[in-house]
């Protein structure tokens, strides 16, 4: 009998020290995630705010709001550019 107790309490140990590996690689990879989303958050919000000024630090082409181009995908076709007023008036 006392050699079942043991075996069943040996067996009890090596389950917790495994579960408590497991266990402990997820908790790891959640807190990296959660500091990586803090992070990047922000981040990604002030760089949509700002994405004209970065695109001509950068030296990519700036989008202008005046402006927009559209383009059919026919082969027949030339691209149509389609210029908006700047202002919009109410009569």
């Amino acid at each position: 009998m006392d050699e079942q107790k043991a075996r069943k309490k040996t067996l009890k140990r090596a389950y917790k020290k495994a579960k408590g590996r497991t266990v402990l690689l997820w908790k790891v990879l959640a807190v990296v995630l959660a500091v990586v989303t803090v992070i990047a958050t922000p981040v990604n919000i002030v760089l949509h705010m700002f994405d004209n000024t970065i695109a001509a630090f950068v030296g990519r082409p700036v989008f202008d709001s005046t402006t927009a181009t559209s383009s059919c995908h026919d082969q027949d076709t030339a691209p149509v550019r389609i210029t908006r007023p700047a202002a919009i008036t109410i009569s």
